[in-house]
């Protein structure tokens, strides 16, 4: 995968972060269909008062996402970006403590400096799938956008070299503390939910 163009997704899905029926969507409807907790694609986590949020990202919305930083014929370029990034498997994790990004609570420079090195280079050998067959796939890429304290959370977007398979009824996103004290955490996500995600409409 492309890191520098990776990483500018995943500034892109900052600005846009902050009906049931299986119909066409914009992507603005499909990011509140996703933050509605009730659809089971949004799960958080609060304990020693950090909080970790993880949301499913669907494929669409990273194409989306991809095809809107270049020019050209906007279908074309979506379809293309869909078939790159289509064979993985995408979340949003957000770490707060307290109300304010957890690195916040870091006590010292020292201290501080380390925690930020850990969200940057480190989490891809501490978050990672399980599926029912027992596999477990670590994050294949991931980027932190630094927001430099104008955000009330630590943002990650996580990619996964993972295409969940029709017979899977779920998938385990396994997220271990990395020394920030967010603890172990685990969230399960269910394909009932996943493929009740609306479609993408594309503008015309």
């Amino acid at each position: 995968m492309n890191t520098v163009r990776f990483i500018a997704i995943g500034c892109l899905f900052i600005a846009l972060f902050s009906a049931c029926s299986k119909k066409d969507a914009s992507p603005e409807e499909i990011e509140k269909y996703l933050l509605d907790t009730s659809h089971g694609l949004t799960q958080e986590s609060e304990a020693h008062g950090v909080k970790v949020q993880a949301i499913w990202r669907p494929v669409s919305l990273i194409a989306f996402q991809d095809a809107k930083s270049v020019k050209g014929n906007p279908d074309s370029l979506y379809k293309n970006s869909f078939t790159k990034y289509g064979q993985n498997t995408y979340f949003i994790i957000n770490i707060s403590g307290q109300g304010q990004d957890v690195l916040n609570q870091t006590n010292g420079t020292e201290a501080y400096g380390k925690n930020v090195e850990k969200l940057s280079f480190h989490m891809d050998d501490n978050v990672f799938l399980v599926t029912p067959a027992s596999d477990t796939i670590y994050a294949g890429d991931y980027s932190y956008p630094r927001m430099y304290g104008m955000s009330k959370m630590s943002s990650l977007l996580v990619a996964f070299a993972y295409s969940m398979p029709e017979q899977a009824e779920w998938l385990d996103l396994h997220i271990k503390d990395s020394g920030l004290g967010i603890g172990n955490r685990t969230f399960r996500y269910y394909r009932k939910d996943i493929i009740q995600i609306p479609a993408l409409a594309l503008e015309n």
